[in-house]
């Protein structure tokens, strides 16, 4: 995910056609909305689409740090992609 000129690492835990779930350690800028690169490694496909946040829960990843799941709402996810992810990801 890149959120104001950085890129913030983060695992996907739950993804519709709609929008995403993203567990991470950094937090991103939640005024702005993000640019996410979806990599899926078993179908060799990338997903690239813009994204607003529209929650945010803060949790102890258990090592006295923070961890936070964001949830994003797609914004441009391209028809090319939207069909992937309703043939291959979400069947």
């Amino acid at each position: 995910m890149a959120s104001g000129g950085r890129t913030i690492a983060g695992k996907i835990e739950n993804v519709s056609l709609t929008g995403a779930l993203i567990h991470c350690k950094e937090l991103p800028n939640l005024s702005k909305r993000v640019e996410l690169t979806i990599e899926l490694p078993s179908h060799h496909y990338v997903i690239s689409v813009h994204a607003k946040i529209i929650r945010l829960d803060i949790h102890d990843a258990g090592d006295g740090v923070p961890a936070y799941d964001i949830g994003v709402a797609f914004i441009d996810l391209s028809e090319e992609d939207l069909k992937f992810l309703s043939k291959k990801v979400l069947p």
